[in-house]
């Protein structure tokens, strides 16, 4: 009795040890997936820091942030298998494992079909990186499905920042007069017309030669 009594308490004693392996086990495991902070500093393509950059956890757009004025950032992540995203208007959305770093520096590449776009403007054509203004397009189709005959009518409702006014319906005097910015911009807000390079009037332009 006395050998079956110890030999029942020594296998008590290994299932003990067996559940108190297996909870601390579970508690490591809750411990390493707990969240955790992860920070480092966003550059460009010429080495600097780079400002406004958006950095979120994939997956989950709610749990994001910015770089501030010195490209750096700080976002806490769920575990260590989180992805972080970094997006940029101009460079190529760059995905990197966290894998349990604390500190994530990343490097953005320019995004060349964006940087090297090519605008019709009305001096000449520029890249889309070198135009600081807005610049509004309407097609020579687009405009000939108003029943207009004089261009400037046209264009009212077509372009972004265009105002049109016109004042009178005169068969040969029914011109629209342009306004960019609205009618109080300083120094008068009337466009300059360009076709082909030379300044014209619009009035007298054929529709149907755009």
């Amino acid at each position: 009795m006395e050998k079956n009594n110890s030999g029942c308490r020594v296998s008590g004693v290994w299932r003990l040890l067996l559940v108190v392996s297996v909870f601390l086990c579970a508690s490591i495991h809750k411990i390493d997936a707990q969240s955790f902070s992860v920070s480092g500093t966003v550059t460009g393509s010429g080495g600097g820091n780079e400002i406004g950059v958006v950095v979120f956890v994939k997956g989950d757009q709610s749990n994001g942030t910015m770089t501030d004025g010195q490209g750096r950032y700080s976002i806490d992540v769920p575990d260590d298998n989180s992805t972080l995203v970094f997006s940029l208007l101009g460079y190529k959305t760059l995905e990197v494992p966290v894998a349990g770093r604390s500190v994530v520096n990343v490097r953005l590449e320019e995004e060349s079909t964006v940087l090297d776009e090519v605008l019709v403007v009305g001096y000449g054509m520029q890249k889309r990186q070198f135009v600081v203004g807005s610049v509004s397009q309407v097609s020579g189709k687009e405009l000939l499905k108003a029943p207009q005959a004089n261009v400037q009518n046209m264009l009212a409702g077509k372009l972004s920042g265009l105002t049109t006014v016109q004042k009178t319906g005169t068969p040969g005097d029914d011109s629209a007069q342009l306004l960019v910015r609205g009618r109080s911009t300083f120094n008068g807000s009337s466009p300059l017309i360009l076709v082909d390079g030379v300044e014209r009037q619009m009035q007298y332009l054929n529709p149907n030669d755009i």
